[in-house]
């Protein structure tokens, strides 16, 4: 209950919590005379004139100074060096690996944390290790994995690629046969239905 609560009470939250509340404010906010007439000659509502200027703005600054907060909780996950990556991942020695490829900058990487650490603490063992790896800090082995790292193109951050005895075996997202991208859900259960962690989910029966 606490960790939930820490999570949302982030500035990030609160914030879009109050300019949501705003908009109530603005509903019983008094008018003008002057805006009574621009109201007339244009058709606009008084909230639609007299706020949206005002929350531009200030979605603008939560996105510039608050951004989406870093997700803090459990997880049973290992940040990878690139030279980790090499000895225990790329040689085998280590089992089985999911690695998470991702970037401080994208927010869909930033979404996506939080599932990643609840499928390493339901699927993580001796036998199958997840890891994390910042493909910024190392930008050699994100072009060895075919990752597309421009910010305006991308659509592979974050990737989880899955690796036994050192050689890939499956990739989220993956390539089709022209060698393009396939957007995909990165949801929990689909995850670990894909990469093997647990089967189909049963149908209920009505």
């Amino acid at each position: 209950m606490m960790g939930a609560f820490g999570r949302f009470g982030h500035a990030h939250y609160v914030l879009n919590v109050l300019l949501i509340s705003s908009y109530g404010v603005a509903r019983i906010t008094r008018t003008s005379a002057k805006l009574a007439e621009k109201e007339e000659w244009l058709g606009l509502t008084r909230v639609q004139s007299g706020t949206t200027h005002d929350r531009l703005l200030l979605l603008t600054l939560i996105f510039l100074v608050v951004p989406y907060p870093k997700y803090a909780g459990p997880h049973k996950s290992t940040t990878l060096t690139g030279a980790f990556f090499n000895e225990h991942v790329r040689n085998g020695s280590s089992g089985t690996w999911l690695v998470y490829l991702h970037a401080d900058w994208c927010d869909e990487c930033l979404y996506h944390d939080a599932m990643f650490a609840d499928l390493s603490l339901a699927h993580g063992t001796d036998a199958v290790r997840f890891g994390r790896l910042d493909v910024e800090a190392y930008p050699d082995i994100a072009k060895e994995l075919n990752i597309d790292m421009n910010a305006t193109t991308t659509k592979q951050l974050p990737s989880l690629v899955l690796f036994e005895g050192g050689k890939e075996t499956k990739r989220l997202p993956r390539f089709d046969h022209t060698g393009a991208v396939v957007r995909t859900k990165l949801d929990l259960t689909g995850v670990a239905v894909y990469f093997g962690f647990q089967g189909l989910p049963q149908k209920k029966h009505k």
